[in-house]
């Protein structure tokens, strides 16, 4: 009998841990797939962000409400930010609560009035002010209502990043721009080379012997002396292609997106179309290819180059 005892304490423990497990996974922190309340109480963490990084945490909430009075209770651990209620149709707000973190923990209520029934939004907006994780739980009584998770679609899943290539530094970059530019200056084109074949070689000394001869000859009484004819110096093949090298060459821009494991993603902005910053998701929009979302908690830097 006392290992029976023992056994079911066991099973009980570790459902308990699991049910924990499955409510602070389901934090969501984009507002338009919200975390639905299928019951009274609401148990979130927010852990500590690296050192350097000022972004608030988000957690987004939705249930509903009948007419009536709604109790909200709140109890807050090492938590600094804010905790709203809105009305999702159009986000109308209802209440404001802020929070500073202390030893201790910090306690508060509100009571909401809904003329009819709505469907509520509530975010849970902060961090923690040290290495620490916050913790808060929220309870609901009164004309609260809870939701049922099958009436709300899953948040559509973060495509996954691995490295195929080996990640080259911004330098090593800028270095082989530079390396590649030199080669198309210096090479010269294949309309510069057969415009080079075709053209006959004309020796030079032998037109200015011929000027000088006809310079020379004495024009006869009868006869008006011509006018000396100018020729035009035309330039060389090797002048002209200094002059074409020496032209401004189209810089090229890059969508450069590096992220917080190393890796670092390049495309030509001719093959974007737009990029965007939507909630804590990176939209890109590329021409004629799928849209690519990445999350702006594993993105380090965006930039044009």
């Amino acid at each position: 009998m006392r290992y029976l005892n023992s056994f079911l304490y066991i099973i009980i423990a570790v459902s308990a841990v699991g049910f924990l497990s499955a409510n602070a996974a389901a934090q969501s922190n984009d507002q338009r797939y919200p975390t639905p309340v299928t019951r009274s109480e609401i148990r979130g963490r927010i852990d500590a962000r690296p050192i350097g990084d000022a972004r608030l945490t988000q957690h987004f909430y939705v249930f509903d409400g009948e007419q009536g009075d709604i109790f909200v209770n709140i109890v807050a651990k090492n938590f600094t930010g804010d905790i709203d209620i809105f009305v999702q149709d159009g986000l109308r707000p209802l209440s404001k609560i802020v929070f500073y973190a202390d030893y201790q923990n910090n306690e508060t209520g509100r009571v909401l009035y809904l003329r009819k029934s709505e469907r509520l939004l509530l975010r849970v907006q902060g961090r923690t002010p040290n290495d620490d994780p916050a913790s808060y739980v929220i309870k609901f009584a009164g004309s609260f209502l809870a939701v049922n998770a099958a009436d709300f679609p899953d948040a559509p899943e973060l495509p996954v990043i691995t490295r195929s290539e080996p990640v080259r530094t911004e330098r090593q970059a800028r270095e082989e721009t530079r390396a590649e530019t030199r080669r198309t200056e210096t090479a010269p084109s294949r309309a510069e080379r057969a415009e080079a074949e075709s053209r006959p070689a004309v020796p030079e000394r032998k037109e200015e012997t011929a000027v000088v001869r006809k310079e020379e000859t004495p024009a006869r009484k009868d006869e008006t002396p011509a006018a000396p004819r100018r020729e035009t110096a035309t330039p060389r093949a090797p002048e002209r292609e200094a002059a074409r090298s020496a032209a401004p060459r189209t810089r090229v821009l890059k969508l450069v997106i590096e992220f917080t494991d190393g890796s670092r993603i390049e495309r030509p902005m001719t093959e974007i179309s737009r990029f965007s910053v939507e909630g804590e998701t990176l939209v890109v929009l590329p021409k004629g290819g799928p849209i690519r979302r990445y999350s702006m908690a594993t993105v380090n830097r965006v930039s044009i180059e």
